[in-house]
């Protein structure tokens, strides 16, 4: 019996099984320690993306706030978009304009673009242009008449969009001053001779029940058009 006790395992040497022991305890004593590290590092990580949402979300917000910055300016609510336009808000209108809203609504705008005040009392209005006008003044109209016409379309009021010549550039019927009558007023815009960057307001001929503005660099025809919009909506408000 005592002999079968002490018998040796084929193979084995008397340290072995201390050996092994000892690695398993080290062993369990390892992966507590292991998986405590990886906890602390997923808490870490997890706070550091706490963090870094929340600064994007401030400067977005202060982006946003700061595009979207608001005045009041003669019964209009003004806002400042992030496409680059205003919109003049009162009662319910939406007028969007490329111009300076304190500009638009200055005493001497009044004065100067004085000769358009017809074409508030017309509910169509041919807006008619020359086709062959240099590009960049194109550049500038054609996105200013498309926000002209749904300004004015809040009022009721029809714009019928044309060209003064024949164009294969544009597909809009040829009408000018010839078509002006009580009920339709007619704006047309043509290139001057002499480019003049520096003015502010075009020169303008008046007929009847039709205006021809000459103008002397591509911005005088976003202030008109945008004029226009806030003529064209004030229901016979100052």
């Amino acid at each position: 019996m005592g002999a079968s006790r002490n018998r040796k395992v084929p193979g084995s040497s008397p340290g072995a099984g201390i050996f092994l022991c000892s690695k398993m305890a080290k062993k369990k004593r390892y992966l507590p320690k292991r998986r405590k590290e990886d906890k602390k590092k997923l808490l870490e990580i997890i706070f550091t993306v706490i963090i870094a949402v929340s600064l994007i979300s401030s400067i977005a917000g202060f982006l946003y706030n700061s595009n979207r910055s608001t005045s009041k300016l003669k019964g209009y609510h003004i806002e400042i978009s992030n496409d680059g336009y205003y919109v003049l808000s009162k009662r319910d209108v939406n007028i969007k304009v490329y111009t300076n809203p304190a500009l638009l609504l200055s005493e001497n705008a009044s004065k100067k673009l004085g000769q358009l005040s017809f074409l508030a009392d017309k509910q169509f209005i041919i807006y008619s242009f020359d086709p062959y006008m240099d590009t960049n003044y194109l550049a500038f109209l054609d996105p200013a008449r498309f926000m002209f016409r749904n300004n004015v379309a809040q009022n009721n009021v029809q714009v019928i969009e044309a060209i003064t010549r024949n164009s294969t550039n544009y597909l809009l019927p040829v009408l000018n001053c010839d078509n002006a009558s009580e009920q339709v007023g007619v704006i047309v815009f043509r290139q001057a001779m002499n480019e003049n960057l520096s003015a502010i307001y075009p020169r303008m001929i008046s007929t009847n029940n039709c205006v021809i503005v000459l103008l002397d660099n591509p911005y005088e025809g976003v202030l008109v058009t945008d004029y226009l919009s806030i003529l064209l909506t004030q229901n016979g408000e100052e």
